[in-house]
């Protein structure tokens, strides 16, 4: 008799809480877009590239020691940048050089996949900009082409991929 009476609550037991009786519906996963992915993350990010190396004559620059440091914050639509280049000369001549230049500026920008990863698509217009220079800079105004680079969101960097020389990886701010 007790195992009669086992028998009878489970399955009671088992057709209310089962599921065997009542049709379950199944919701859609909703996919999220690459923006929703990458923005998720963060808006804003920094990425800081060192450059350094030394110059031969006639270049009145003999050792150089620069960093573009790189501020973007994102939205689904668009991008922003403040570009700071900090420079840092020895000149052949004799003395050194600093300048510190800043740009605001926006960028274009398109969200996609990349082998399945998030990815955003950025490029800067070209640049030509004074520096802003404790002294004459020998070299005059920064000039720059048009660059483009693509990004995909690994853990929770974006990490370039395109062109394959572009070493700038971006790190969220938290805000």
């Amino acid at each position: 008799m007790k195992t009669a009476t086992v028998l009878a609550l489970s399955l009671a037991l088992c057709a209310t809480g089962c599921g065997s009786a009542q049709k379950q519906e199944k919701t859609p996963v909703a996919r999220q877009s690459s923006a929703d992915e990458i923005l998720r993350s963060s808006t804003s990010w920094t990425s800081g590239l060192p450059e350094e190396g030394i110059l031969s004559p006639p270049s009145a620059i003999s050792l150089f020691k620069n960093t573009w440091t790189s501020v973007l914050r994102l939205t689904p639509t668009t991008a922003h940048e403040t570009l700071t280049i900090t420079e840092n000369l020895q000149l052949r001549a004799g003395g050194e050089l600093h300048c510190r230049t800043t740009i605001d500026h926006e960028l274009g920008i398109r969200y996609g996949r990349r082998k399945g990863e998030a990815a955003v698509e950025l490029w800067r217009p070209a640049l030509n900009l004074p520096r802003s220079c404790d002294g004459l800079h020998p070299e005059g105004d920064i000039q720059k082409t048009e660059a483009r680079a693509l990004f995909v969101l690994r853990a929770d960097t974006l990490v370039a991929v395109e062109p394959p020389l572009e070493k700038r990886k971006y790190l969220p701010i938290a805000e």
